[in-house]
């Protein structure tokens, strides 16, 4: 691509079903709404974008191999139904939008780094699983999500955005931990609170469904 592209605009890619990799200029700081929605062969993004838009790599059913370090927000489906098999979002990452890695029928192990705050509605769900159960009557074979290690940064987790998460690390007190706690999803605390309200790691207690 050229040097000088600030923004993969609308739809730039999509469907292109034959790309693979795509390496982006520096200067490219947002990656728009659909830019690369069903590209069904791309495994690899190079970028340094602060923005990923709705639905910008929906639809990528292999991708994985991309960066999200120099990301900012990402936005809702941006990341339904790709390849990732471990997934790390790292504190620069502000916010996650509703269903951004819904339908990654191979993620089995999520990473939530201190500094992201905020997580939209059934970001992680397996939401396909449903659907085709409910209008079929047949089963989709998927990896459920082992465990979820979440940071305190986090001020907001809505609905479903831990479903299908067998496990949830949290911190005391969390927002993760409370959210867990009225969705009776299992969690284990990183920590316990002293009386003084300071806090000691210790061995993770396992709390939720019985």
């Amino acid at each position: 691509t050229g040097n000088y592209v600030q923004r993969v605009h609308e739809g730039a890619f999509i469907d292109c079903t034959s790309l693979s990799a795509i390496e982006l200029p520096d200067m490219t700081d947002t990656i728009a709404r659909n830019a690369f929605f069903g590209c069904k062969s791309l495994y690899q993004v190079k970028h340094n974008a602060k923005f990923i838009n709705d639905s910008a790599f929906r639809d990528c059913e292999i991708l994985e191999n991309i960066s999200l370090k120099s990301v900012n927000q990402i936005g809702a489906h941006a990341f339904r139904n790709t390849g990732f098999k471990h997934l790390t979002i790292p504190g620069n990452v502000n916010s996650l939008g509703s269903k951004a890695f819904a339908d990654c029928l191979n993620l089995s192990e999520i990473v939530i780094e201190e500094g992201v705050e905020e997580i939209g509605e059934y970001c992680f769900a397996k939401l396909r699983e449903i659907d085709v159960r409910r209008k079929f009557g047949k089963d989709v074979s998927y990896t459920a999500i082992k465990l979820v290690h979440t940071p305190k940064s986090i001020i907001s987790v809505l609905n479903g955005a831990f479903m299908h998460c067998e496990l949830v690390r949290v911190w005391t007190g969390s927002v993760c931990e409370s959210h867990c706690v009225g969705f009776n999803i299992p969690y284990e605390r990183i920590d316990e609170s002293n009386l003084d309200n300071s806090t000691n790691t210790l061995e993770f207690l396992t709390f939720g469904q019985l």
